[in-house]
């Protein structure tokens, strides 16, 4: 962050790099309405909810889980065929975020429906 002195004398805080494109990247990673896809003062309140999940230590107990949904999603694959790539990698971010995020029992892949709910922006209920 920089100091800015505005033309009243007043030193203020301004970001000086535009998260916005990147927080629009992440929308399909919680679904619209939510999180990423929110002014700031809800995305902060929204972060609190899962800060502790989010933690750099928190994630490295993710990687495996991470690792099993990844493939498990892809045997389902088969071994030819075409794939609308971005559908599916934002299917997988779904899925793996809701594991290690919301836990195993609440895994989104173990009930179709709730995916797509997701992706019409209902993921508030796992807040």
């Amino acid at each position: 962050r920089r100091r800015r002195q505005p033309e009243g004398g007043e030193a203020t805080t301004k970001p000086c790099v535009n998260v916005h494109p990147v927080y629009e990247f992440n929308v399909p990673t919680f679904g619209k309405g939510v999180v990423f896809d929110v002014d700031h003062k809800v995305r902060n309140e929204q972060f609190r909810f899962f800060a502790e999940a989010l933690k750099s230590s928190k994630l490295k107990t993710y990687v495996q889980l991470f690792r099993e949904e990844a493939e498990e999603f892809f045997d389902k694959w088969g071994d030819s065929g075409e794939v609308d790539l971005k559908e599916q990698l934002s299917e997988l971010i779904v899925l793996t975020a809701s594991r290690t995020l919301m836990g195993e029992s609440l895994k989104l892949s173990s009930c179709p429906i709730l995916v797509g709910l997701h992706f019409q922006g209902l993921t508030a209920v796992a807040f």
